[in-house]
């Protein structure tokens, strides 16, 4: 039988299994390992995939986990990572007779001959990352191999000068010339997605005529990839890139495939392009960059100016503002004080 009793205002239960339950010791549930023992776990339980790598993984484990060990990876997947890359290497070593002990393995001439022929079926891009790891990892392991400096932080890139209005008219001109309607075509999107809304080498090859739209009056463009994003477009190339869209329909703006290898630049679109001898390169980067100028001479403010760049500082901006034409002192004046412009205003 169950029987209750108050007690300061609770019920307390005479019940044997309530008494069990209350008196049950707590359980809790176990930690989760910190970073640092979550890497040295990784590093200890990695096996490779491969069965080439693993008839030669006891003869190489021992040096391939002392070389990601004293890399200090920061993470358990960087720690992965690092032991897929140092795995590799010291496989390919073991199969072309090379001793695989740290200070004779991680030397100059043996990353960039495995770099060169021992990874061949890695991107360019690819075995660079693999090459620059493998140089980390040796200057940090080795004590007597030949490896050079470490390079200092290289410089911030600028961002590129913007085209003059001249310029930019000359473009339009010559784009209006193009000796095919596709060339037109090609020369109209890079100028429309470019000087109208800023969009990055790659993203051009990703707007296709459904991205374009008109939202309560407004030209958007929407952007796909790691920068996702709506774009509204400056008015002045609003029309010409709905009359882009209107004829490509579904089809791709810019009418050409994204070459593989080739994925960070449009050189070989624009290549294509006749351009008078009289105007300057072509670039988009500059393109993006006189796109930036006109919003910090429109005002935009910051926050609408970094999500319509898709940008997170406003610090490559400072390149830009010796472009950005000056306001008379009196106006500049007004601005700063939160003071409405017009001539006929005066402070109170």
């Amino acid at each position: 039988m169950l029987f209750t009793s108050t007690c300061g205002g609770f019920a307390v239960s005479s019940s044997p299994r309530a008494r069990a339950t209350v008196n049950a010791p707590r359980t809790t549930r176990p930690s989760r390992p910190s970073a640092t023992v979550q890497v040295a776990q990784a590093i200890e339980g990695y096996r490779p995939k491969s069965l080439k790598q693993m008839r030669r993984w006891d003869a190489v484990a021992e040096v391939v986990r002392e070389v990601v060990s004293v890399s200090t990876p920061p993470s358990r997947r960087r720690a992965i990572e690092l032991m897929r890359t140092v795995a590799h290497f010291a496989s390919w070593a073991a199969g072309e007779g090379l001793e695989v002990q740290v200070e004779t393995l991680f030397r100059p001439e043996h990353v960039e001959r495995y770099i060169a022929s021992g990874c061949p079926k890695l991107s360019e891009a690819s075995r660079a990352t693999r090459r620059s790891a493998l140089r980390r990892m040796g200057r940090a392991a080795t004590r007597t191999a030949p490896w050079p400096p470490a390079p200092g932080q290289l410089p911030r890139q600028t961002l590129a000068d913007p085209y003059s209005p001249v310029e930019v008219a000359g473009f339009w001109a010559a784009a209006q010339t193009q000796r095919t309607p596709a060339l037109r075509r090609t020369a109209t999107s890079l100028l429309t997605l470019g000087l109208g809304a800023g969009l990055l080498p790659i993203e051009h090859f990703g707007v296709h005529g459904r991205h374009v739209q008109t939202d309560d009056g407004v030209t958007v463009v929407q952007v796909d990839g790691p920068r996702a994003r709506r774009v509204a477009v400056l008015q002045v190339y609003a029309q010409p890139l709905l009359d882009l869209a209107g004829v490509v329909g579904d089809g791709q703006l810019l009418g050409h495939p994204l070459l593989v290898g080739q994925e960070s630049r449009v050189w070989h679109v624009i290549r294509l392009l006749d351009l008078p001898a009289g105007l300057p390169v072509l670039r988009v980067g500059r393109l993006r960059s006189t796109w930036l100028v006109s919003l910090l001479a429109l005002r935009v403010q910051v926050d609408e100016l970094l999500d319509a760049a898709g940008i997170v500082t406003t610090r490559p901006l400072q390149d830009l503002v010796r472009f950005v034409p000056r306001r008379d002192e009196a106006t500049r004046r007004r601005a700063v004080a939160g003071l409405p412009q017009g001539a006929n205003e005066s402070g109170g």
